[in-house]
Formats: structure tokens, C-alpha cells, sequence
């Protein structure tokens, strides 16, 4: 027999929890369990969510539930800013925990009081501009540029505010490496393992980056929905983020960087058209793939490889994917270089073109970006 709407709800929250659990957030387990017993115990309420969100598991409805909830506790809203962890901190003096009845009285006053705000979550995917990925995704540029030589032109799909396209202007000290920059001090940190990322110089040509609802970090309501989405009972990812976007807005305004609305297949079709002479193309992405449904997800791997198709040595085309392979594994680190490993920058401009891409898995990545295990690139 097909599955009840309560018990395809009931999955998808209990599937988060564990998540949860794993990760060290004692408070969004608590919240999301109280949460699934109203939502699954109330068959109206089931099917009103699954017609929004067909696919509840894939398309995280317990984290679009969740986001609702600490948005409302950010805005200063009652009860929810005296309970919710994010908003509690700056109190002084040891205080009780929250209980089951607190979680689930603030839970019935959102379904009564807040439905619209709820829907404005609950209708959009969640936007996890992670910052701390920098640490996967900096080493994945330099590994780039090592390869090609060239200054890199980023291009980020589901690039939501645009806080990754700067990975390489945070502070990074992970350990066995650091990277330093001039440019802010906001600094990331990760348990490095495995050899050393390559360390060449880096030289960023561009920015560029599209999503199919990004935010306006120079708005303070979205800033806040992106904070919204940060697990309340995890300050130091909250505090990181707010540090990011007060640099990121200033360097936003100074090169007039604008994250476009956009399918990432009309993007990239229309971005990869021509060659970046003197360039390498970096096509990448962070926790985005699971998000776009199978159509777009083709849509977006044949632009790539057709501009691949069309790399020279002279204008290399890379794709530097962060995504999770399975859902009880890390997240991989893989990149593409086209043309293959056999071009070279100083070879004739049409030369390798139709060569077959690099392809290598550079590291697996905790899933907040905790840790990164480094591989030994190929030689």
C-alpha cells in the first residue's frame, strides 16, 4: 500500500533528526521531533504540506519547517525568541531547558497565528549559504589553478547571497595549512586531514554566480532569512555567517556583483557560449545538485559539457561539484578539467580540445564542513 501523507511526513522529519543528532544539535532534534507528532497527528495539515512539497525527504520539509520557526524567534516574535537557543544566548544566568510542552505550544501558535509566514518558508527549498565550505572549495580552486596555470572566472550555480564566491578572501587556518588575506577578519577553521591542498599563486579574474531565488545580502530581511536557516543550537555558524555578510555586502557594492535569477541550465547555456581566452572557466556548486530536479539537473550537465567540448588549453573550462553522493556519506569534493591532463596552457589554442577531462575525487567533506579529508591529487 502506498504511503499516508503522515507517514511520508513522518520519514522526512524523522530522517532530519537523525541528521541532527549526528551533528550535535540537541535543540532542532527536540524541535523537529515535537514537530513531526503535530504535523503527522494532523492528516489535514499532512496533505497541505505534501502539496507543497511532494517529495517531503529530498525536498527537506523539515528544514523549511524548521528555517519558519527561527525566523520568527530572529524577528523578536513571542515565544519563540524566549526559547529558541540563537536568541537566548546573550542572557545572563544558568536557564531551565526547554521543554516538550514550551516547543509544542510555540509550534500550535505558528500554525494558528503565522500560517503566511510559515508558507514563505515552507514554499522555497532552503538557503544554506554556508560559508565554512570555503574550506573544501578554496583548496578546489587552488588545485585549479595549479593544473591550468590561469587565472580562474568563477561562475556559482545555486549561489544564493554569493558568500562562496569569495572563499578565498576569509581567513583559513585548518590545521596543517592557512591561508591568509588582507581583505577582512572573519576567519574559517576546519580539521584538515590527509596531504596538503597545491599552493599556487591565485588570481581570481572574475565572479559571477546565478540562483533560482537568490538573496539581497544588502537587504536586512533577507539577511535575516539566511540566518534563519543556520540551526538555532549552533551559535559559532551563526556568528560566522552575520561576520561574512557584513564583508561580503561591501565587496557585493564594489564590484557591482549582482547574483542573477536564474535556471542554472538557461545560465550556464548562456554564460558557457564563448570561451574566456586567458582563462580558466570555473563552472562549481555546494550542496546545490539535490535541489534541481532530474530535468534541470541534465539540462545543466550538457551545457557544461559542451562548453568542456569546446575548452582549449588556452581557455580551460573546470566543474568543482561539493555534493553528497549518498545520504549517509560525505560530501565529495570532484572536479573536471577540460581539456585533459595531456594540454597544457602554452599548447596551440584548438589543440586537446576534444581530449577526455580530468576527473578526480579531491577530498570528502563533513557536512557543515567540520573536517576535510584531502586526497593525493594524480600526477
Amino acid at each position: 500500500m502506498p504511503e499516508t501523507p503522515a507517514q511520508q511526513l513522518r520519514q522526512a522529519f524523522d530522517r532530519q533528526i537523525e541528521w541532527c543528532v549526528r551533528l550535535a544539535s540537541p535543540f532542532m532534534a527536540q524541535l523537529l521531533a515535537v514537530s513531526r507528532d503535530r504535523v503527522a497527528g494532523d492528516a489535514a495539515l499532512s496533505q497541505r504540506l505534501l502539496d507543497l512539497v511532494p517529495a517531503p525527504g529530498p525536498g527537506l520539509i523539515a528544514l523549511r519547517w524548521a528555517g519558519a520557526l527561527h525566523d520568527l524567534a530572529l524577528s523578536g516574535r513571542e515565544p519563540f525568541a524566549s526559547l529558541w537557543p540563537s536568541m537566548r544566548a546573550d542572557l545572563a544566568g544558568d536557564l531551565p531547558p526547554v521543554s516538550d510542552a514550551q516547543i509544542a505550544d510555540a509550534v500550535e501558535q505558528a500554525i494558528a497565528d503565522e500560517w503566511p509566514h510559515m508558507l514563505s518558508f515552507l514554499a522555497s527549498a532552503p538557503q544554506t549559504n554556508e560559508v565554512r565550505r570555503g574550506a573544501a572549495l578554496l583548496p578546489g580552486w587552488l588545485h585549479i589553478a595549479a593544473r591550468t596555470g590561469l587565472p580562474l572566472a568563477l561562475i556559482e550555480i545555486g549561489a544564493s547571497a554569493g558568500l562562496n564566491l569569495w572563499a578565498d578572501r576569509w581567513h583559513h587556518e585548518h590545521g596543517a595549512w592557512r591561508w591568509s588575506s588582507a581583505a577582512t577578519e572573519v576567519l574559517i577553521s576546519s580539521e584538515w586531514r590527509g596531504p596538503l591542498p597545491p599552493q599556487p599563486s591565485l588570481s581570481i579574474a572574475s565572479r559571477q554566480g546565478c540562483d533560482l531565488a537568490p538573496l539581497d545580502i544588502a537587504d536586512a530581511r533577507q539577511r535575516r532569512r539566511l540566518a534563519a536557516y543556520v540551526w538555532t543550537d549552533q551559535p559559532e555558524r551563526l556568528a560566522l555567517l552575520r561576520a561574512a555578510l557584513a564583508s561580503a555586502a561591501v565587496w557585493h557594492a564594489e564590484a557591482g556583483l549582482r547574483i542573477a535569477a536564474a535556471d542554472a541550465g538557461d545560465y550556464l547555456e548562456r554564460e558557457l557560449r564563448l570561451p574566456r581566452e586567458g582563462c580558466t572557466t570555473v563552472v562549481y556548486h555546494s550542496i546545490v545538485w539535490q535541489y534541481l530536479t532530474a530535468p534541470q539537473r541534465e539540462r545543466a550537465q550538457a551545457a557544461i559539457e559542451a562548453a568542456g567540448s569546446r575548452a582549449t588549453a588556452a581557455a580551460p573550462l573546470a566543474w568543482l561539484s561539493y555534493e553528497f553522493r549518498t545520504a549517509d556519506e560525505p560530501a565529495q569534493l570532484r572536479c573536471r578539467i577540460w581539456p585533459g591532463l595531456g594540454a597544457s596552457a602554452g599548447a596551440d589554442a584548438g589543440a586537446d580540445a576534444s581530449s577526455t577531462p580530468s576527473d578526480e575525487i579531491l577530498a570528502t567533506v563533513h557536512p557543515h564542513c567540520a573536517w576535510v579529508h584531502w586526497s593525493e591529487p594524480a600526477a
